[in-house]
């Protein structure tokens, strides 16, 4: 557990990792630690069991990498392309009413934004 907490924390090293132990009764007590190992038991475990580790990383990978492509939302009001294609337009249609300076396109641009953006609740 503490290597899959490593992981997910981004912890760059064993050294740190103990120390985040050492400070969080919590991540101990998820690792089932009643003290924490030092490190050259962590070193041992992980010359032991890197392969296997790996293959386990690899294939949560393989698991969720789908699952979290499906659920992916994306905002196009929060987009800087989807502002920048609105502001085009808009410059474009200034060029084509022939108006003049006092039409401001990047003022009507994000004038014409949302306030904020649209939800699909089963999201």
């Amino acid at each position: 557990m503490a290597f899959i907490l490593q992981r997910v924390f981004s912890i760059p090293t064993d050294s740190l990792l103990i120390i985040f132990l050492n400070y969080s009764k919590e991540l101990r007590d998820f690792c089932g630690f009643t003290k924490v190992p030092d490190a050259s038991k962590l070193t041992r475990f992980r010359q032991d069991f890197l392969p296997d580790l790996q293959s386990m990383f690899h294939k949560l990978v393989d698991l969720t990498e789908p699952i979290c492509q499906s659920i992916e939302v994306f905002v196009t009001e929060n987009n800087p392309k989807y502002a920048n294609k609105v502001v085009k337009q808009l410059k474009a249609y200034k060029k084509g009413a022939g108006l003049d300076d006092s039409y401001k396109p990047y003022k009507a641009a994000y004038g014409s934004m949302p306030s904020h953006a649209s939800c699909n609740k089963e999201i």
